[in-house]
This record gives C-alpha cells, structure tokens and sequence, in this order.
C-alpha cells in the first residue's frame, strides 16, 4: 500500500477472507490517514451498493472529525459543508469527482 500511496505502483491486490477488515483498512483508515498526510488529496470510494459506499465514506469523515485525528493532522480540515456523496448509476465517477468533499461515494453499473 504504500508503493501505490508513493506513486510507485499503480494496482493492488488484497486477497483476504471476507471479514478481515480489507474494507476497513483501505477505505476508511488508510484514506483518513493519507488525506492527514496530504490534505490536497481526493478519494473516491466505489462498491456495490450505495449503503456500504456512503458507509465507508461517512466512517472515513467520522475519523476525521475526531479530536485526536485533528491533533495529529492539524493540517487536516474537514468542512461541514461538504458531507461525503453518494451516486448510483453507470460512469457515475465523472460526475461524483466534480463534488467538493475530499471522500466521495459511488456505487456504479459495470457492464461490458
């Protein structure tokens, strides 16, 4: 992850068994943590289901409203006016990435 995060790899690959907290890990604290380290950053994070990608946005933001998060990323600035989005429809990426929150959701169609 952190060859991806440096720009040094482009893909990754986590092979794990369900409820090992691969969602958990990259979508939601290793997000929080690079946006503490770069706050010019932007995420969009893509499931299935509009529920779980709002879910993992909105845990993402919860860390990062915490108080111990803003201590140790004081750099770090969440605005209440951009609450994370949630789209659902096929190349919905182009437009959830014209929103203002630095975490978006998207839950999109993939058809060949």
């Amino acid at each position: 992850m952190e060859r991806v995060a440096a720009g040094d790899r482009r893909r990754l690959l986590l092979n794990l068994p369900p409820r090992n907290g691969k969602s958990k890990l990259v979508s939601i604290i290793r997000v929080a943590f690079l946006l503490g380290r770069n706050p010019t950053l932007n995420f969009v994070c893509v499931s299935y289901s509009n529920e779980l990608s709002g879910k993992l946005a909105r845990d993402c933001l919860s860390i990062m409203q915490s108080d111990w998060y803003q201590q140790l990323f004081p750099a770090t600035a969440y605005r209440a006016s951009a609450p994370p989005t949630a789209t659902s429809r096929p190349h919905a990426a182009a437009d959830a990435s014209q929103r203002r929150s630095p975490v978006r959701s998207l839950a999109a169609e993939v058809t060949s």
